[in-house]
């Protein structure tokens, strides 16, 4: 017997509905796509995202030009 998928429904303004539209169009792939795709890019980079990742970079960036850090 088939599983059948998971349904969601979800609501967001003009800004987030643009952004759909133009993510649609540049990656061809349909909305459940999309959505599994940044689904699991979330899952696997939420610590970067979730992180003090601005304070990285900027020392990042204030140490690569005196050669004091290597990436």
């Amino acid at each position: 017997m088939a599983v059948l998928p998971t349904r969601v429904t979800i609501a967001f303004g003009r800004r987030e509905d643009a952004l759909l539209e133009k993510l649609k169009d540049e990656t061809n792939v349909s909305t459940s796509e999309l959505f599994r795709r940044a689904l699991k890019f979330y899952s696997e980079y939420r610590h970067v995202l979730e992180g003090d990742i601005d304070r990285k970079v900027r020392t990042y960036l204030d140490l690569l030009p005196k050669g004091e850090h290597v990436i």
